[in-house]
């Protein structure tokens, strides 16, 4: 029981902690982020799942479920870079719960189709590819014996209900936390704990609406609040009867019957509703969002309440003298073999001994048991566990069958004369361990690559700022310790990221970025106008640069030669071929510029210099290649 209470602590702690991050990065608001926690962490619906069904493979689910949908609207409407994210959220909600994954499927399937134009158009069907080939070998581990089970006949056959007789009606699930129903009721459509959505999602999702259609113009925070507002009403709508369950009934040859009930799919709206609801919150706000906040906690309190007092009123709870359920870890025949009987005689650990054998020093420790064991005839004893293909059994080493014993349980066979130490361990099978090793080395390999992408944007954009100081340095010939501003366009940093991205998300990659450059040029102030953006580097920056700055390099002998007055093209010429082996000269013909000077090779400068002649004296502009290509200058 103690273990139970620390998962539930740690299940309210990773839902609090996993919508405040999707929050944040979906909003770049704060306080929209605490209140999108209030909200998901105080849910009628995941409160329900923790403390009343104790389906604690929904509520782990549910922990990752806000981290898959902001991956997911990242991925088809914002930065598809963010497919690695999916790929690990999607992971790990398939590893937690089987129907939350299966409705994870159909609403990813869904909105991709919403979106089917913007994904080809922008080239964002391959990251989406990935993110499912990535997805399947973390998951291949689980997928293995998942199949080898199934095709033994241990299978979902016992979780199939009649959907249109288990779909609660709408105003249940519109109830305002009013805690427990009753428990005495011949309608099979009104549960006897709380399906809802409660208040607090629906005020917060009222308020997002509002502040969305008050605004003349929406922008990336507006359209991801409307899409959730949305996506959230549509689930709730089908949860209930509401919903033509019938005819999909009929669509799918009765096969939805596999998800239970209707109501399962609170799972998706809770979470939706409560991002937006935090967007609501933070707008409504205004000046004072965290009174806001204040307030959105006080009544989500007040409304989860009920909910808690009538399971704590629970005559069974306080007969057992426990908060959490007594029925927790109770074994259900859809979980075993079809063809088991008495399946709660399982709990009862009962050890049957068939012929002349005799048992001591029992010990059982989840799916371990050792004993020991002696039989002066042929024996069979059977132990108080399922025999799921993979079990071992050995007697002081030496392997023994183990077999199928009465009521699908774990059976050995004592030979006569048999004494020893008995083992019995669940092992798997063999080549289980090539799914293991295939999704241990995908996630070390998709956690390398997250961090290598991050170290290698940080590279790029970090040597160009450093580049720009360095120049700015040698041209003035002087380093004072001072704040530096660099100012890029929106264009130039999606180019340096590899990545194309809205003014919002460069803010966000840029601030991202500035606390992984803190080492070497301490703090980076991230300012932006429209599509223009500010960067803004402290002392501490200027003096690292001057400090690595070669005097004898490249960019050295170049501004001091193309500083003086009379310098001509050869010289800079000279200076090139000095420093490179590889150096290619183009003339322009543009208006602008008369010469296209660079390292082939990018040693030891990766840069365009466009070089005009004023007759008197040259000047210079070095791009990046893929500014100059952009630019579109002609060549002779």
């Amino acid at each position: 029981m103690y273990v139970c209470n620390v998962f539930s602590v740690a299940l309210n702690i990773g839902a609090a902690l996993s919508i405040y991050v999707a929050a944040k990065r979906l909003f770049e608001k704060r306080w929209a982020a605490t209140g999108a926690s209030i909200l998901y962490t105080l849910a009628s619906y995941r409160v329900v799942n923790v403390f009343t069904r104790i389906a604690f493979g929904e509520a782990l689910a549910m922990v990752f479920l806000p981290l898959f949908l902001v991956n997911l609207y990242d991925v088809v409407c914002g930065d598809a870079r963010r497919w690695k994210g999916l790929a690990l959220s999607a992971a790990c909600i398939f590893c937690s719960h089987m129907i939350t994954t299966l409705f994870c499927a159909v609403l990813a399937a869904g909105f991709c189709l919403l979106h089917i134009r913007k994904i080809i158009l922008q080239k964002r069907l391959l990251p989406l590819v990935k993110a499912v080939l990535v997805c399947l070998l973390l998951c291949l581990y689980r997928i293995g014996p998942l199949v080898m089970y199934s095709m033994q006949g241990l299978g979902a056959d016992d979780l199939f209900r009649n959907i249109t007789e288990f779909s609660v009606e709408l105003g249940q699930v519109l109830l305002m936390n009013a805690g427990t129903i009753t428990r005495e009721t011949n309608n099979p459509q009104i549960m006897e704990f709380s399906v809802e959505i409660g208040l607090p999602l629906m005020i917060g999702a009222a308020l997002a609406l509002y502040a969305v259609l008050q605004k003349e113009e929406r922008g990336k925070s507006e359209w991801a609040a409307l899409k959730l507002v949305a996506g959230g009403a549509l689930m709730t709508i089908a949860a209930t009867d509401f919903f033509p369950w019938g005819a999909v009934s009929l669509l799918t040859q009765g096969q939805v019957g596999y998800i239970q009930f209707t109501w399962r799919l609170l799972i998706l709206a809770t979470p939706m509703l409560a991002l937006a609801g935090g967007y609501g919150l933070c707008e409504f706000g205004g000046k004072r969002q965290d009174a806001a906040a204040v307030a959105a906690l006080s009544m989500a309190v007040i409304c989860v309440m009920p909910i808690f007092s009538s399971e704590i009123q629970n005559p069974i709870y306080v007969e057992k003298g426990v908060i959490i359920s007594p029925f927790m870890g109770r074994s259900f025949p859809e979980y075993t073999y079809s063809d088991t009987t008495d399946f709660l005689a399982i709990r009862k650990r009962p050890v049957e001994i068939d012929g002349d054998a005799e048992m001591a020093d029992y010990e059982k420790r989840s799916t371990t048991i050792t004993a020991q064991v002696s039989a002066r005839a042929e024996s069979r004893i059977t132990f108080p566990l399922f025999d799921y293909d993979g079990f071992r059994a050995t007697v002081d080493g030496r392997e023994i069958a183990v077999e199928r014993g009465s009521n699908n349980r774990v059976s050995v066979v004592l030979p006569a004369g048999t004494s020893g130490a008995l083992k019995i361990w669940f092992a798997g099978k063999g080549w289980w361990r090539v799914g293991d090793a295939v999704s241990a080395a995908t996630l070390i390999g998709l956690l390398f690559w997250m961090k290598k992408g991050r170290r290698k944007h940080v590279g790029r954009t970090e040597k160009s700022i450093v580049d720009a100081i360095e120049e700015g340095q040698l041209k003035t010939k002087s380093y004072r310790e001072e704040t530096i501003r660099l100012y890029y366009p929106l264009s130039s940093l999606c180019t340096l990221m590899h990545q194309s991205m809205d003014a919002a998300q460069m803010t966000r990659a840029l601030t991202t970025f500035s606390e992984q450059a803190k080492g070497e040029l301490g703090e980076i102030e991230v300012s932006r106008k429209g599509e223009r953006f500010c960067l803004a580097v402290g002392p501490k920056g200027a003096a690292w640069v001057h400090e690595h700055t070669d005097p004898s390099g490249f960019l050295a002998d170049f501004i001091a030669a193309i500083g003086r007055h009379g310098c001509t093209m050869d010289e800079l010429l000279a200076i090139f071929r000095r420093h490179g082996g590889h150096v290619h000269v183009e003339a322009l013909h543009n208006g602008e510029f008369d010469w296209l000077v660079y390292f082939e090779d990018g040693k030891p400068d990766a840069y365009c210099y466009c070089i005009a002649d004023e007759g008197c004296h040259l000047t210079y502009h070095r791009f990046t290649k893929e500014d100059y290509e952009a630019f579109g200058f002609e060549t002779t």
